[in-house]
């Protein structure tokens, strides 16, 4: 783990990586509706927290977090000066709406 890389960034992280098991857990009949429900609230905050920002990208954005790619794989096709401020401002925003961080 990097200096630059706290709990917090490892919460995103994990977070985004999981969004697509979680959006496939709610659609399972096998899943507790419980859990189904938790799976439904984290992802909708994710979503909403990234499309906020990147509009329609929001899914590129989030999948590069949790995969921890940077621009040199993105499938943007932002400058790099460009994608780094907007994939900064998706983790600021996803650890503000999860109520995680004040910044």
């Amino acid at each position: 783990m990097s200096v630059k890389e706290d709990g917090l960034s490892l919460i995103v992280t994990g977070l985004c990586l999981d969004f697509d098991r979680r959006e496939k857990g709610m659609h399972d009949e096998g899943t507790n509706p419980r859990t189904a429900m938790e799976y439904a609230y984290l992802n909708e905050i994710l979503r909403g927290a990234a499309e906020e920002i990147v509009g329609e990208e929001w899914r590129i954005f989030l999948r590069e977090i949790g995969e921890r790619r940077g621009y040199a794989k993105s499938d943007t096709a932002y400058s790099e000066t460009y994608y780094k401020k907007m994939k900064a401002e998706v983790t600021a925003n996803i650890r503000r709406r999860l109520h995680l961080s004040d910044k």
